[in-house]
């Protein structure tokens, strides 16, 4: 599992976008809670992106953006997920909520983009100012009933903008994901 990370980590210093420690909070558990054990798979539905996209961004890339990265969004989610080995959670990416079984939704309240100028001027990104940052919260939910399982938050900041730096904070939020699930399992 951390060797999968430190290869992600090799990669992404390689192609010139970093990845910063992340955080997940548990915010709160529901009621299906006590079934978390049954998760064996998990659907991940599109995205919710904020009203506003901030950062070095245009409107028409902003406009682009919105059509495609909630999907490629949840995509990206379940790629990450898969990288934690031993989570024993089949994972797949929905265009709606599935009848039964469980569900995660991601909702994000702050997207913003980093400056290219600022992260060139820094190649080593130990200065976290003008990274890419995502703050969100995601739930997961019993479909079967629509009982919440659980409410995390999460945030994400990578050194790196536009589409690159959206998806590796996105598969890196799906890591984030599996560990939490994977250790609620327990």
């Amino acid at each position: 599992m951390r060797n999968a990370g430190l290869l992600l980590l090799l990669a992404l210093a390689l192609s010139g976008c970093r990845v910063s420690e992340s955080e997940t909070t548990e915010a709160r558990t529901g009621e299906a809670y006590a079934r978390v054990n049954e998760i064996n798979e998990l659907a991940i539905l599109p995205v919710i992106l904020p009203d506003t996209i901030s950062g070095f961004t245009t409107e028409e890339e902003v406009a682009a953006w919105r059509l495609s990265w909630p999907s490629l969004a949840a995509n990206e989610i379940v790629e990450g997920m898969k990288h934690e080995l031993f989570l024993d959670v089949d994972t797949r990416a929905a265009e709606a909520k599935p009848v039964s079984g469980y569900y995660f939704q991601l909702t994000i309240s702050k997207l913003e983009i980093a400056d290219p100028d600022v992260v060139a001027a820094d190649p080593m990104m130990f200065d976290q100012d003008g990274w890419s940052q995502v703050e969100a919260v995601g739930a997961i939910f019993d479909a079967d009933d629509g009982e919440l399982v659980a409410e995390l938050k999460f945030h994400v900041s990578s050194g790196g903008g536009g589409e690159t730096a959206f998806e590796q904070d996105m598969n890196k939020l799906g890591e984030q994901l599996a560990d939490w699930l994977e250790s609620a399992q327990r």
